[in-house]
C-alpha cells in the first residue's frame, strides 16, 4: 500500500470515528434525558400510589418512526402516477410521497429510508403489471407511471 493510501485510509478512519463519537454522544445525551423523564414520571407515582412498584412496569415497544397504515403509500403512489401527464423520476415521486404524508423533505436520512420503502411498493406494483417503469432519454433515471 503507498504512502498516499495509507494516508487516505488513515483520514477516512478518523472520518469514521469522528462521525461514530459524535453519535454515541448524541445518543448518550438522549438517553440521560429519558432516564430523567423516568425519574419524574417515578417520582409522581409514587405521590399517587406509593405502594406501586415501578421495577415491574415493563418497557412498551414502540411502532416503527413513519410507519404507513396498511395501503396508505400504495394509495398515494397510484394516485400521483395517475394523475401525471408522463413517466416520473424515483426521486421525484419520492418526495411527492414524502410531500403527501407531511413527512420532513430535507431530513436526508428520512428521505433515503422513504426511497428504499417506495422502491419496494413500485417494484411490487411493476411485478404485479400495476406500473410500469423506463428510462429516461439520458439513460440516467428511472421513469414510473401506471400500466395501462
Amino acid at each position: 500500500m503507498g504512502n498516499t493510501s495509507r494516508e487516505m485510509l488513515i483520514s477516512e478512519l478518523v472520518r469514521k470515528r469522528e462521525e461514530l463519537t459524535g453519535a454515541l454522544q448524541r445518543n448518550q445525551t438522549e438517553h440521560a434525558k429519558i432516564m430523567a423523564d423516568i425519574g419524574t414520571v417515578d417520582s409522581a407515582l409514587f405521590m399517587f400510589a406509593p405502594e406501586i412498584r415501578v421495577d415491574k412496569i415493563i418497557g412498551k415497544q414502540l411502532p416503527a418512526m413513519h410507519l404507513a397504515g396498511r395501503g396508505e403509500m400504495t394509495l398515494i403512489v397510484l394516485d400521483i402516477l395517475r394523475t401525471a401527464r408522463e413517466g416520473i423520476a424515483t426521486d421525484a415521486l419520492n418526495l411527492q410521497v414524502m410531500k403527501a404524508r407531511n413527512l420532513n423533505v430535507n431530513d436526508p436520512k428520512l428521505v433515503r429510508t422513504m426511497y428504499q420503502r417506495l422502491h419496494s411498493c413500485l417494484r411490487n406494483h411493476r411485478s404485479q403489471k400495476r406500473v410500469k417503469s423506463s428510462r429516461s432519454q439520458d439513460g440516467k433515471t428511472t421513469l414510473w407511471e401506471i400500466a395501462r
